[in-house]
């Protein structure tokens, strides 16, 4: 899509880059906190949109080096919310955090949560505030109850085609080599692996979703459910919120604890030396992903694993450079709620990046981004 597409011509604002106080400089250090896992599931490959509750992610094989992975090539999906549910990205997140709940006995108050938004919508706001080169971008926001900021991310293309000469890229190659599906759920042909997680982020209630590489151990059969595909379990419909067809929920796969969760990327030998951390720390920082596994190539064969936690000195030294960062995308997003709270619950505003300018606009469509019976649930003060 266009990132104009559906939009007032005339900006309603333009916004600014954060600007620190001198006291917030030298105040104490941000960081999401109370992290907890509210649930997870996998895209499977399905002529409708098929998810897989609470799911099951790669397995990383631990693999030894050397290994042969060729270069990234054909079509790959970037964002498979927006592709495979084009109409409510955000639904199949709270499907799979109600199911979960079933078995966790734990409880969201959504009316408590300040933020409903994906890991890569913060990325790009980081981004932006770090005045670094980024493609373009739009995120559609709407107000559900008194304060919640529902996020959806538009992207110009849900796909891209990857050349193999052009490009030069191995990260696909070495998380397909690296990490295999899990061979009790093979058969369910997975596409990706999401979860939701729920933390205060300096006063923010944020629910963050994001996709995750791959698991490091496998922490038993507690909380597991093997596949059940019948339609009459499985068939979930939406209703009253113009989504197309039927979004199918098989039930099946096993909550993975999030200490257990991998970031996967790779680099080549004659970058390592000069391997900049804070280029990678963000994705663990925002998804509070407690281990990155990095491969390390000279011509696509790996040749060893780079193995680094959340809180190794490398990753403790790239927080310090990035704490400036991290303290405005905070203000960022108090400005935004402050914007769409304003606007009120038949506002539609959109965040429109393009050629170094963060613009708001309003949106001429009117449809709720979640069914009405979903939008609810965040006026109520009870737990659901």
């Amino acid at each position: 899509m266009r990132v104009g597409r559906g939009l007032r011509k005339a900006p309603v604002a333009t916004l600014p880059l954060p600007t620190l106080l001198p006291e917030s400089l030298t105040s104490e250090r941000i960081q999401p906190r109370n992290a907890q896992l509210l649930g997870s599931y996998n895209w499977l490959e399905a002529r409708k949109a098929t998810m897989l509750v609470p799911g099951v992610p790669p397995r990383w094989r631990d693999p030894e080096g050397p290994y042969q992975i060729l270069r990234d090539r054909g079509v790959y999906c970037v964002e498979q919310n927006a592709h495979r549910l084009p109409h409510s990205p955000l639904l199949p997140a709270m499907y799979a955090v109600d199911i979960t709940s079933k078995l966790t006995e734990q409880k969201v108050d959504w009316s408590t949560v300040d933020f409903v938004i994906d890991r890569n919508t913060l990325r790009d706001f980081l981004q932006w505030i770090a005045k670094q080169d980024t493609a373009k971008f739009r995120i559609d926001t709407q107000l559900a109850g008194e304060r919640t900021v529902l996020c959806t991310r538009r992207t110009v293309h849900n796909k891209v085609k990857i050349d193999s000469m052009r490009d030069g890229s191995y990260k696909h190659s070495f998380a397909r080599a690296s990490a295999i599906r899990d061979p009790r759920f093979a058969e369910e042909k997975s596409a990706s692996h999401h979860r939701i997680i729920k933390y205060d982020y300096d006063g923010l209630n944020m629910v963050v979703i994001y996709e995750a590489g791959a698991y490091t151990r496998w922490p038993g059969v507690r909380n597991m459910i093997m596949p059940d595909s019948s339609p009459s379990a499985t068939a979930h419909k939406s209703q009253g919120n113009k989504v197309k067809g039927h979004l199918s929920v098989i039930f099946g796969g096993v909550l993975v604890s999030e200490d257990y969760i991998a970031e996967l990327a790779c680099c080549a030998t004659d970058t390592t030396k000069e391997l900049v951390w804070k280029d990678r720390y963000p994705h663990m920082f925002l998804s509070q992903t407690p281990t990155l596994l990095c491969g390390v190539h000279s011509s696509g064969t790996v040749k060893f694993v780079i193995r680094r936690a959340l809180d190794d000195p490398d990753m403790q030294k790239a927080d310090a450079e990035l704490q400036s960062d991290f303290k405005k995308l905070r203000l960022l997003l108090s400005d935004i709620q402050r914007m769409v709270i304003q606007h009120g619950k038949q506002g539609r505003l959109s965040f429109a990046y393009e050629k170094g300018n963060l613009r708001v606009y309003d949106r001429i469509d009117q449809t709720n981004c979640l069914p009405s019976e979903v939008m609810a649930r965040f006026d109520s003060r009870d737990k659901l």
